[in-house]
């Protein structure tokens, strides 16, 4: 018979005592973090004697196991928000960070419930299991602590780092100052504005930034959603710009709607306050912009809650239409949780993302396949990519472990390092196109590496930028990376590297090849470098619908068209749809049907 063991997600301050109160049962801790704090307490339990050791989850030796969780948290999701109503932001919020809160719980089950004979659970969280539907008995021992650092995990390799709920005691009045934050005014100007285009990035066109070429600075308006900052007329405003007789219908509304949802937000417990008024504000605010101003037409093209909330605004008026784009392909549709757009019109790359956006509980109105939002950049790229016309080079785009769902650290060292080998044993230099510069200065086997091979290496850090595609012997990424997916399209030998097995290969271009060990990693970089045939373009993939480099083009065509017709919202949208049929054909423009997983 196994001995009963204490099954503790980190040793901290707390978890020490714990570990002292249960003297007699083995402690097993999960997650080790190196700080020298928890040495300390390491070296206080050997001075006591304390029986334990560390058995750290590892999805690296045990590929399988990371489908099992995710699996098992959708379908203990799916089970608990049965009634939610998918046209409802908040809900769906709350059903996103449910899903990021049950993963954790899942994961220690699926790693350690038949490995052991376990008495209790102790995780530094907030109790997610309250008030759910269908727990087994597993979850009856699993026991919460939340003082201190609350995230889930706090190591740098976790998947889940940057996803995890923030509950520290600070954010509990960190909600009151978000609320107080706006700029009070006597007066607010009025504008009557055309098209409000809302992203992250400058308004202003050039050849690498052409997304909002149609802008008039007579008539239209830009919002960056990270600095809240809106440009009109070559005047600059707060998005929270409030008259000071509005100070109180302001109030009032956060008030109403935090009550309205107060019974909803304690059952679950996953959206922080925090969070809540945020929603609430920004709720408020996005309704007054578009009511005073009366913004006809809003195109958005960034993936965050604030453009979220702008097109669930615009989903209730009955003027106002909204019009949404992606930079990013998106994860894999068996697992999509993130996105909860709800535009009346939402333009797509291809059928893949169709798929993915179908199952996400996205309640946008219609799809419209246009192909890949950034192919404008093209020309440029490869006008561009001479530079390196006499370089014998693979180019190879990271995802950023510490930020994405399906991917750890550890993998994209395995992954960079058999590419970097590969380079030097074949004398090739490997251009890194990293999406952030800290990747390879913040994670020290990652630094190792960089400094190991800098001969070979030469970093890029372009956003979106396919320009070292065009004269590489190939690309290569991890996870379903979007710009390799797209490099394929365009006739560039490309491998995916899926060592999780998610990708399904029917979704991808017949240019791209999908490697699912550091083995299959390593005969694909031979087989492709040493083949002689050369890719074609494929416009016929799931990716693209097009690959002609007009993707923008075809979008301000749609716009043009809702901005001739002169009826109701619903008859500018019919018009726009017929005739992007008529030149396009019927299965470019999809009315969502709601598919959930």
């Amino acid at each position: 018979m196994k001995n009963k063991i204490i099954l503790i997600d980190k040793l901290n301050l707390i978890t020490f005592f714990i570990s002292i109160l249960f003297y007699k049962e083995k402690v097993i801790f999960f997650s080790i973090t190196y700080s020298l704090t928890e040495k300390v307490y390491l070296n206080l339990l050997k001075i006591l004697k304390k029986d334990f050791e560390f058995d750290i989850v590892d999805y690296d030796t045990n590929n399988e196991k990371f489908k099992q969780v995710i699996s098992k948290t959708f379908a203990m999701t799916k089970l608990n928000t049965m009634g939610f109503d998918d046209t409802n932001i908040i809900q769906n919020f709350c059903r996103i960070n449910l899903y990021y809160s049950l993963f954790k719980i899942n994961e220690v089950e699926v790693f350690y419930k038949n490995k052991y004979d376990i008495k209790y659970v102790f995780i530094n969280y907030i109790n997610v299991l309250k008030n759910l539907n269908n727990l087994d008995k597993f979850h009856k021992k699993i026991k919460f602590y939340t003082w201190f650092n609350s995230r889930l995990n706090d190591l740098p390799d976790s998947s889940l780092d940057k996803k995890s709920l923030d509950k520290r005691i600070k954010d509990k009045v960190k909600w009151l100052l978000l609320i107080l934050k706006v700029k009070l005014l006597f007066k607010e100007s009025k504008y009557q504005i055309d098209t409000l285009y809302c992203s992250d990035r400058t308004y202003k066109s050039n050849e690498i930034n052409n997304i909002y070429r149609n802008f008039d600075d007579t008539k239209d308006a830009f919002l960056n959603v990270v600095t809240n900052i809106i440009y009109f007329k070559n005047q600059e405003k707060s998005l929270y710009s409030l008259e000071i007789r509005s100070l109180y219908s302001y109030i009032l509304y956060v008030i109403k709607h935090f009550f309205k949802y107060r019974s909803f937000f304690q059952k679950y417990k996953v959206v922080s306050l925090y969070e809540q008024f945020y929603i609430f504000k920004n709720m408020y605010f996005m309704n007054k912009l578009i009511r005073k101003n009366s913004i006809k037409i809003i195109f958005s093209v960034h993936e965050t809650m604030p453009v979220t909330i702008i097109s669930y605004v615009c989903s209730k008026s009955q003027s106002t239409i909204s019009l949404s784009a992606t930079w990013s392909l998106g994860y894999f549709p068996a697992f999509e949780a993130g996105f909860i757009k709800q535009a009346d019109i939402y333009f797509l790359w291809g059928e893949f993302q169709q798929t993915i956006f179908s199952k996400s509980h996205d309640c946008s109105k219609y799809y419209i396949k246009n192909g890949y939002l950034g192919d404008f950049a093209v020309d440029y790229f490869k006008r561009t990519s001479k530079k390196y016309r006499n370089l014998n080079y693979i180019v190879l785009y990271d995802n950023v472990f510490y930020d994405d769902l399906f991917i750890t650290q550890k993998q994209v060292y395995e992954f960079i390092k058999t590419t970097l080998e590969f380079c030097k044993k074949n004398d090739l230099k490997l251009i890194i196109k990293t999406k952030y510069e800290k990747t390879f200065k913040n994670y020290d086997n990652l630094k190792v590496l960089a400094n190991k091979f800098k001969e070979i290496i030469i970093f890029e850090y372009g956003r979106a930028d396919l320009t070292p595609v065009f004269n590489a012997k190939m690309a290569v990424g991890i996870s379903n990376s979007s710009l390799v997916n797209i490099a394929s399209c365009w006739g560039i030998p490309s491998i995916l590297y899926d060592k999780y097995n998610l990708i399904d290969t029917d979704n991808i271009s017949i240019n791209c090849v999908v490697a699912k060990n550091i083995f299959e990693l390593e005969r694909q970089l031979n087989i492709l470098y040493n083949d002689t045939k050369v890719c074609k373009v494929d416009c016929c993939s799931k990716v693209d619908s097009f690959v002609d480099g007009k993707a923008l083009n075809r979008i301000y065509e749609y716009i043009n068209k809702l901005k001739e017709c002169r009826g109701t919202k619903e008859e500018k949208i019919n018009y726009a749809n017929k005739l992007y049929k008529l030149k396009y054909g019927k299965d470019k423009v999809i009315k969502n049907k709601k598919e959930i997983y």
